[in-house]
Protein backbone atom coordinates (compact mmCIF):
# COMPACT_ATOMS: atom_id res chain seq x y z
CA UNK A 1 0.00 0.00 0.00
CA UNK A 2 2.67 2.16 0.53
CA UNK A 3 4.44 1.82 -2.24
CA UNK A 4 1.16 2.65 -4.44
CA UNK A 5 1.22 5.52 -2.24
CA UNK A 6 4.56 6.84 -3.25
CA UNK A 7 3.82 6.20 -6.90
CA UNK A 8 1.20 8.84 -6.50
CA UNK A 9 2.77 11.19 -4.43
CA UNK A 10 5.39 10.90 -7.62
CA UNK A 11 3.01 11.58 -10.30
CA UNK A 12 1.54 14.37 -8.47
CA UNK A 13 4.79 16.08 -8.30
CA UNK A 14 5.70 15.47 -11.68
CA UNK A 15 2.40 16.66 -12.96
CA UNK A 16 3.16 20.02 -10.70
CA UNK A 17 7.06 20.83 -12.49
CA UNK A 18 4.79 20.16 -15.97
CA UNK A 19 2.00 22.57 -15.00
CA UNK A 20 4.75 25.12 -13.72
CA UNK A 21 6.66 24.81 -16.82
CA UNK A 22 4.29 25.15 -18.77
CA UNK A 23 2.98 28.93 -17.16
CA UNK A 24 6.46 29.36 -17.30
CA UNK A 25 6.40 29.30 -21.45
CA UNK A 26 3.01 31.28 -21.60
CA UNK A 27 4.15 34.02 -19.10
CA UNK A 28 6.74 35.60 -21.72
CA UNK A 29 7.32 39.44 -21.14
CA UNK A 30 5.35 42.02 -22.58
CA UNK A 31 8.40 43.48 -23.81
CA UNK A 32 8.69 40.96 -26.42
CA UNK A 33 5.18 42.27 -28.36
CA UNK A 34 6.13 45.61 -28.18
CA UNK A 35 9.19 45.54 -28.78
CA UNK A 36 9.69 48.87 -31.75
CA UNK A 37 12.91 49.20 -33.86
CA UNK A 38 14.98 51.41 -33.00
CA UNK A 39 15.31 53.29 -35.92
CA UNK A 40 13.27 54.10 -38.77
CA UNK A 41 13.25 51.55 -41.71
CA UNK A 42 13.18 51.94 -45.35
CA UNK A 43 10.94 49.41 -47.14
CA UNK A 44 11.81 48.55 -50.78
CA UNK A 45 9.29 47.70 -53.08
CA UNK A 46 11.28 44.49 -54.59
CA UNK A 47 7.78 43.16 -56.75
CA UNK A 48 8.23 42.12 -60.35
CA UNK A 49 5.30 44.57 -61.11
CA UNK A 50 6.28 47.13 -58.27
CA UNK A 51 6.84 49.70 -61.25
CA UNK A 52 4.10 48.98 -63.41
CA UNK A 53 1.20 51.27 -63.48
CA UNK A 54 -2.50 49.82 -63.21
CA UNK A 55 -2.97 50.86 -67.37
CA UNK A 56 0.36 49.45 -68.25
CA UNK A 57 -0.90 45.55 -66.19
CA UNK A 58 -3.92 45.76 -68.44
CA UNK A 59 -2.61 46.23 -70.94
CA UNK A 60 -0.55 43.18 -70.89
CA UNK A 61 -3.17 41.41 -69.69
CA UNK A 62 -5.50 42.79 -72.85
CA UNK A 63 -2.35 41.64 -75.01
CA UNK A 64 -2.09 38.07 -73.33
CA UNK A 65 -5.93 37.29 -73.77
CA UNK A 66 -5.84 37.06 -78.09
CA UNK A 67 -2.68 34.61 -77.97
CA UNK A 68 -2.59 31.26 -78.65
CA UNK A 69 -1.25 29.02 -76.71
CA UNK A 70 -2.93 31.33 -73.86
CA UNK A 71 0.00 31.70 -71.01
CA UNK A 72 -2.19 31.11 -67.82
CA UNK A 73 0.38 31.39 -65.34
CA UNK A 74 1.51 34.86 -66.93
CA UNK A 75 -2.12 36.07 -66.92
CA UNK A 76 -2.30 35.31 -63.42
CA UNK A 77 0.60 36.70 -62.08
CA UNK A 78 -0.97 39.67 -63.59
CA UNK A 79 -3.85 39.20 -62.30
CA UNK A 80 -2.40 39.24 -58.76
CA UNK A 81 -0.37 42.42 -59.31
CA UNK A 82 -3.58 44.07 -60.76
CA UNK A 83 -5.45 42.99 -57.19
CA UNK A 84 -2.82 43.97 -55.34
CA UNK A 85 -2.33 47.85 -56.31
CA UNK A 86 -6.18 48.25 -55.76
CA UNK A 87 -6.29 47.24 -52.79
CA UNK A 88 -8.50 44.18 -51.46
CA UNK A 89 -11.71 43.35 -50.57
CA UNK A 90 -11.68 41.54 -47.79
CA UNK A 91 -8.88 39.86 -44.80
CA UNK A 92 -6.00 41.41 -43.70
CA UNK A 93 -4.99 44.31 -45.63
CA UNK A 94 -8.29 45.33 -47.10
CA UNK A 95 -9.47 49.04 -48.10
CA UNK A 96 -13.10 48.39 -48.51
CA UNK A 97 -12.91 49.90 -51.50
CA UNK A 98 -16.22 49.17 -53.39
CA UNK A 99 -16.46 49.33 -57.40
CA UNK A 100 -19.00 51.60 -58.97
Amino acid sequence: MEFFILIYILNYRNQKIRINKMNNLMNFDDWALNEKWGKKVKIRHTGEHSEKSVADIKKQMASLKGKKPFDREKYSELLFALRAKGGWKRGEGATNKSKK
